[in-house]
């Protein structure tokens, strides 16, 4: 049975996802203010915002993070596959309290599926690559959910940084097909639209909107300050 088909109450809650916080794992302060900011999920990232020097010990700071109460579902995004941390991080979160593990710039639906059975926990795969987005469908029924990272797509198809999202509707309605095509399998978009920059944010939450993903609650935008969210949800 995949992790679609074998749904949990925690990834029931992603259903119910509006915002989305990534923070690096080395902050503790960052930490301190996640668990107050009223996020529907928050990420405890070891991978891009983290430096190779403070990963041993962001790892560590991840871990004991989750070791208390939150009063929301937290994540913690490991290292690539490939790199030399990825097995030293899937340890970390196969031992800790983390709710979910994200993998980033996930490839193939067979490591995923290795990866959520050695950890034995949820996971969310983040597409954010060409093959990510090919192989979409098949990585949505080893998941607990997608996150879709519009930057390294961007970033990867060669589409500068002044042309917005135009040239990423095929790929992103390819992920938005592959979270359907699986039922129940939520999709998350991550976006860099900040809470208070209200036009920017209206104008990725309308967007979404039009490839098939829910808005956020009415007076959602501009509260809390300044963050990095995720868009919206599939389904």
């Amino acid at each position: 049975m995949t992790q679609a088909e074998a749904k949990s109450d925690k990834t029931a809650d992603l259903f119910a996802v509006r915002s989305l916080l990534f923070l690096p794992a080395s902050n503790p302060r960052a930490i301190a203010k996640a668990r107050e900011a009223g996020a529907d999920l928050v990420v405890l990232d070891l991978e891009d915002a983290v430096k190779p020097e403070d990963k041993k010990s962001a790892r560590a700071a991840a871990v004991a993070a989750v070791a208390t109460a939150w009063i929301m579902p937290v994540a913690i995004r490991v290292n690539g596959i490939g790199t030399e941390w990825h097995s030293l991080d899937l340890d970390a979160v196969a031992g800790s309290k983390a709710d979910f593990a994200v993998v980033p710039r996930a490839t193939s639906a067979h490591l995923i599926h290795d990866i959520a059975a050695t950890i034995s926990k949820p996971v969310l795969a983040m597409i954010e690559t060409a093959a990510g987005v090919l192989a979409g469908a098949e990585i949505a029924r080893e998941t607990a959910g997608l996150i879709a990272g519009t930057n390294d797509l961007s970033a990867g198809l060669g589409i500068s940084a002044s042309a917005g999202r135009g040239g990423l509707v095929y790929a992103l309605q390819r992920v938005v097909l592959a979270a359907r095509a699986v039922i129940f399998v939520p999709l998350i978009q991550r976006a860099d639209v900040l809470t208070d920059d209200v036009v920017n944010a209206r104008a990725a939450l309308r967007r979404a909107q039009e490839r098939g993903m829910a808005p956020p609650p009415a007076g959602w935008i501009g509260k809390a300050g300044p963050r990095r969210i995720c868009v919206s949800y599939s389904f």
